[in-house]
């Protein structure tokens, strides 16, 4: 029991030292552009909040869109479908938007566009393609 009491302080000492962590704003950056909740600091303009349907500016394909007023977005098939497609986290400065994206066990890429009233223009970029893939989107508000 002594030789326990003695190696308690230590114990302590060291989950003390190896449990901090040293955050930065890099950290929440790499965060963010991974998807993750980080986006706290994100609070966005509530004229893009809610949901979106987009189609594909060739009209080979559509989603819906869902911008949330936390900094997060998310795609899926239909409003009620159980499964989403690509999230990530965005910023918002006037009439713009963009932010990084992840595709779960595909890959990352990015989105960027314009919004004004119940109008979008989406730019949906696949890193996983080499070249990168570009999909142009026109969105209306739901």
């Amino acid at each position: 029991m002594k030789r326990l009491s003695r190696l308690l302080p230590l114990a302590a000492a060291a989950a003390l030292l190896c449990g901090c962590e040293f955050v930065s704003n890099d950290d929440e950056a790499f965060a963010a552009a991974a998807g993750g909740a980080n986006a706290r600091h994100a609070a966005q303009s509530s004229s893009i909040v809610g949901t979106w349907f987009l189609r594909e500016k060739s009209g080979s394909g559509s989603w819906y869109v869902f911008f949330n007023a936390d900094g997060s977005w998310y795609i899926k098939d239909t409003p009620s479908a159980s499964r989403t497609r690509v999230s990530g986290t965005y910023k918002t400065s006037g009439n713009k938007f963009s932010g990084p994206m992840k595709n779960p066990g595909v890959g990352t890429g990015e989105i960027s566009g314009t919004f004004s009233g119940n109008s979008m223009d989406f730019t949906f970029v696949e890193f996983w393609h080499d070249p990168h893939k570009t999909i142009l989107y026109k969105g209306e508000r739901k």
